[in-house]
């Protein structure tokens, strides 16, 4: 039988499961984080691994779905909260979020670097949140697939 090969050609020695969470994140705070935002079958997936070419950022994917991710089940599709609003009740959750404080096997089944410091968030489900996370976080670059 042959070697089984994962993603990037790499020989695959543990469950996928597991190894989507053996992983450390060494910096939880948004400043490390690159956030790609996007409608549905867009190519966000792919703009994102694309970014993350050198595997040297965590990649994060759809931590905002909620029937994935327990944290985000008071999510809904289309969500707007108005850019004023920086004292909305789900703010600490967002921020938590982005910030990678999230771990699962859907968030991070697509992640490949074991030790990581940055983050990449791949998100189909806030476009409408965008002026506010804008607001919220001035520096966050925020890359929108169209």
């Amino acid at each position: 039988m042959g070697a089984d090969y994962g993603p990037v050609g790499r020989l695959r020695t543990i469950p996928d499961r597991l190894r989507a969470a053996a992983y450390v994140d060494l910096r939880h705070d948004i400043g490390s984080t690159t956030l790609v935002a996007s409608t549905g079958r867009s190519g966000s997936t792919w703009m994102a691994e694309l970014l993350n070419h050198r595997n040297d950022h965590r990649l994060v994917f759809e931590p905002f779905r909620p029937e994935r991710v327990r944290k985000a089940r008071p999510f809904r599709w289309g969500l707007y909260i108005d850019p004023d609003d920086q004292d909305h009740p789900l703010a600490p959750l967002i921020d938590e979020l982005l910030a990678g404080r999230v771990r699962s096997w859907w968030t991070d089944r697509q992640n490949h670097r074991l030790v990581a410091s940055r983050r990449i968030v791949k998100e189909i489900r806030i476009t409408n949140l965008l002026p506010w996370i804008r607001r919220r976080h001035p520096r966050l670059p925020i890359v929108y697939v169209v």
